[in-house]
Formats: C-alpha cells, sequence, structure tokens
C-alpha cells in the first residue's frame, strides 16, 4: 500500500538524521536521543496505523461494491457474512433464454464498435425488463441473454413473471430501432444454483431445466415466444396459446410446446 511504503521511507530518514544529528553535533545524550528516538517511533506507527486502517476501508468498500454489482444482493450478503459455499436446491424456478436471430451472420458484415452496440443497446434493454419484473439475469452468452425467476429468492408465481417478462420483451423489440429479432424460450422445473468461482465469481444454475429452456429457444421462431408444457400446464388459465404441437429435442425426444401469445 502505498501509505505503508511512504511510512516506512519516512522511518528510515527519521533515524538516519536523529542518528547522524545526535553522533556529529553531539547535543544529546544517548538516554536522551532513545527517547526522542521512540517519541517518533510511536507517532509514526499511530500515523501509518491510521493510513493502513483508511485504506483497507476503502478496499474493503471497493471489494463490496464490486461483489453486489457481480452477484445478487442476497447471494452477495451471504458471502459477506462468511459463507464460504454457496449452493441452493429450488423445487421450482422458472428460465428464460433469448437469442438473436442470425446474429451471427449479421455480425459479419458489421464494424467492432456496431456489434458491441447492437449487443449492448439490446442487452441493457433486457437489463431493464429484469429489473422491472424482479427476475434475476444469469448471463449473457455471446448474442444470447438467460434469466431466471424464483431465484435467489423463491416466489410462487415465477411462471408468470418470466411470462410477462417475455411479452414485454418481445412487444419492445418491435418497437426497437435496431432491424434485428430474437427467438425466446421458457421452461419451468427444478434446478440447483449456486456460487463459482475464485477470481471472477459467477451465480449460475443447472440442471434438465436449463437445458430444456434452451432447446424452447433453439427450436422456437422468431418473434415468438415458444414454451414447454409445463408453462402451459401452469399458464393457460391467464394466458392465450397457440398450440404448436410435438417438436422433438435433442437427448429429450418429443416434447409438446406451445407459443405464448398474450395476457388474458
Amino acid at each position: 500500500l502505498k501509505a505503508t511504503k511512504l511510512a516506512i521511507l519516512n522511518l528510515i530518514f527519521i533515524i538516519v538524521g536523529t542518528i547522524t544529528y545526535s553522533i556529529t553535533v553531539e547535543l544529546i545524550s544517548s538516554t536522551q536521543f532513545l527517547v526522542i528516538f521512540f517519541i517518533y517511533l510511536l507517532d509514526l506507527l499511530v500515523r501509518v496505523s491510521i493510513d493502513l486502517w483508511e485504506e483497507v476501508l476503502i478496499l474493503a468498500q471497493k471489494n463490496e461494491l464490486l461483489l453486489y454489482n457481480t452477484l445478487p444482493e442476497m447471494i452477495a450478503k451471504r458471502l459477506t457474512s462468511g459463507e464460504i459455499i454457496i449452493a441452493d436446491d429450488f423445487e421450482e424456478i422458472t428460465v428464460v433464454f433469448v437469442d438473436i436471430v442470425g446474429f451471427t451472420k449479421l455480425a459479419t458484415n458489421l464494424t467492432p464498435q456496431a456489434v458491441v452496440s447492437i449487443l449492448n443497446v439490446l442487452f441493457s434493454e433486457l437489463d431493464e425488463l429484469c429489473d422491472t419484473f424482479g427476475l434475476e439475469k444469469i448471463k449473457s452468452m455471446g448474442d444470447g441473454y438467460m434469466v431466471a425467476s424464483g431465484i435467489p429468492i423463491k416466489i410462487e408465481n415465477h411462471a408468470e413473471v418470466a411470462a410477462n417478462f417475455a411479452l414485454a420483451l418481445r412487444d419492445k423489440i418491435k418497437k426497437m430501432p435496431l432491424d434485428i429479432n430474437v427467438r425466446i424460450g421458457i421452461h419451468t422445473g427444478s434446478a440447483v444454483a449456486g456460487v463459482i468461482g475464485s477470481k471472477k465469481l459467477t451465480y449460475d444454475i443447472w440442471g434438465d431445466t436449463v437445458n430444456i429452456a434452451s432447446r424452447m429457444e433453439s427450436h422456437g421462431i422468431p418473434g415468438q415466444i415458444n414454451v414447454s408444457d409445463a408453462i402451459y400446464q401452469k399458464l393457460y388459465h391467464l394466458y392465450d396459446f397457440s398450440e404448436r404441437g410435438m417438436i422433438n429435442l435433442k437427448n429429450r425426444g418429443e416434447m409438446n410446446t406451445y407459443l405464448l401469445l398474450d395476457r388474458r
């Protein structure tokens, strides 16, 4: 730390200066020299301790701010309170995947600045919608975006919250000046959530629910919200759906799917 280095240099100058002066001028006795030296040393230690404590507090505040910006508030609090391993089992959550249609091909004809600009505009809108509806952003993956409802705080209406988020996103995309479209996939089920990493902490979720939600997106229709039968069974009395029929999912076989159209 900067304060420590300055303090050590200051101590060296004091010791060297005091010894040189006392030896050359011979105005003080050895006892007087020791008294003066220890007074200087005590004063220095006090000032160094104060400087170090202030720097430690500043560093701790910066680390805590970074932690709260990286992880959900509830998870960050658990870590700062001393909990080492964060691992939670959720009986039921809802996962939403969003992907920009044809963005990889589109990006080949754009400058790096344009690519980042488009993703920043879209993902900023997604972040805002997450805050509005109370979903947890899990991560962005290239031109994909993954969020979840019902974590880290469990809620009963997680599927409904996710559906409202997806509908709002679909409508917002239509109004944006960007010439892009998205596929949205949703599934509900159990999952495990936790914090991994040492240098860069990440809050993530795992399980079959995540895989199926991803398949809902990849097998979806541009501009539409593709959902699983599990979502339909939970929300058919609150929303309008259009049945797509059976689709073959990798490693899962056939599964009945629906398009979420609107809230009633």
